[in-house]
């Protein structure tokens, strides 16, 4: 029988988990020793910076700013990984940042033993085959609907190695020693449990509530309707109200480009008069923003950023 085992993915603003990266979003699956999921926990990340590459992982601002900060999870993690081999498809990379987010709430040194299902692939699986988890995934007929997205990654690597272990002979067969687990000694270690905060704010509880409330600058457009000196013979609210949309992810795509220029076709928005539209509506942003006698420093950076798409 093998141990507690807990396989995780996290999705991050980038690569450089020594950096200035974060976690964006965390999925931990917890089996025990037969490969029954025992637990299985997921949730956004407020990674206090930018999200980074929202056309990969599919994460906008609008949704981590809804999500908890790292150190307010700190405990809900910890205590699903302790006690248990830590799993993952290049297992490095997940435990490198998950690692670093310990250590930036005081819980340094936090190791644990892994298993890699890249490297136990490479062990069961003849061939030079791609490696990713979306290939082996379809080699070993695993269902992966929404790669990159954790917790989905996370139920594919615990399928992915559960097939691996029946390859190898089934879960009442194999033990540990079987196995490729680096630093299987630290399951010894006696650690008292951290206090949990319950919070999960998934991706689907957070466009629910980007739903039920407008966005910050969506705010300021309300606001800006009820300006008196807005040029009334231009049909505007179109604009702005895809303009708000498109920039509430400070990301511009060029789908969104293209859309925009549909729009401003259709409206009879073009040149100089395009030009003027744009800085009205950052003038107004600002204007509005400024309006209760405090710009706070998230506004400020909220503001600067429109101001460069």
């Amino acid at each position: 029988m093998l141990p507690y085992l807990a396989v995780v993915d996290v999705e991050t603003t980038g690569f450089d988990a020594y950096g200035q990266d974060r976690i964006v979003e965390i999925g931990v699956v917890r089996l025990d020793g037969y490969g029954h999921i025992t637990d299985q926990y997921e949730t956004l990340v407020n990674p206090e910076r930018d999200v980074g590459p929202t056309h990969v992982h599919g994460i906008r601002a609008a949704a981590a700013a809804k999500a908890p900060r790292f150190v307010e999870i700190a405990g809900d993690v910890l205590n699903r990984l302790m006690g248990a081999v830590v799993v993952g498809h290049n297992v490095s990379f997940d435990l490198r940042f998950i690692q670093q987010e310990l250590g930036r709430v005081g819980i340094g040194e936090a190791q644990f033993p892994n298993l890699c299902t890249l490297a136990l692939s490479r062990t069961v699986l003849p061939g030079r085959d791609s490696r990713t988890l979306q290939a082996l995934c379809r080699r070993m007929g695993v269902e992966l609907a929404n790669a990159h997205a954790a917790m989905d990654d996370a139920r594919a690597t615990a399928l992915l190695l559960d097939r691996l272990i029946e390859t190898m002979g089934g879960w009442e067969r194999i033990r540990a020693a079987d196995l490729p687990i680096k630093n299987l000694d630290l399951l010894k270690r006696s650690v008292a449990p951290a206090p949990e905060s319950g919070v999960q704010v998934t991706r689907q509880a957070a466009q629910k509530l980007i739903d039920s409330e407008p966005s910050y600058i969506g705010q300021l457009i309300a606001e800006m309707e009820h300006r008196t000196d807005r040029n009334p013979d231009i049909e505007t609210d179109e604009y702005f109200e895809l303009l708000d949309r498109v920039l509430e992810d400070r990301r511009v795509t060029q789908d969104e480009v293209d859309s925009l220029k549909v729009l401003a076709q259709d409206l009879g928005l073009s040149g100089k008069g395009l030009a003027a539209l744009h800085r009205a509506y950052l003038e107004d942003l600002i204007i509005v923003a400024w309006a209760d006698g405090v710009v706070t420093p998230s506004e400020r950076r909220d503001i600067k950023q429109v101001a460069k798409l």
